[in-house]
């Protein structure tokens, strides 16, 4: 894989119980957070690393999770999590 100019997507299906959840990403260039189809983080830019957030309410079940991510040019940092508040 080249070390600019590049893109990646990442699936996952997770059961999760119900609750609010954050996602949280830390990013140089863009990355948008799905779950379950439903864009839940959106910093898709071309710039320095950034951290970005969002809050979900989700019930008890399976949830697909998608992250796509793409590196224009510099340093290629992606760092995702999630986790039940």
């Amino acid at each position: 894989m080249p070390g600019s100019n590049f893109s990646v997507k990442w699936n996952q299906t997770a059961w999760l119980n119900a609750g609010t959840y954050r996602f949280f990403a830390t990013v140089d260039d863009g990355v948008r957070i799905f779950v379950d189809d439903r864009l839940v983080v959106d910093a898709w830019r071309v710039g320095p690393a950034l951290s970005v957030f969002n809050d979900i309410s989700l019930g008890t079940g399976w949830h697909t999770i998608r992250v796509e991510y793409f590196q224009e040019g510099g340093v290629a940092v992606i760092y995702v999590k999630y986790a039940r508040l």
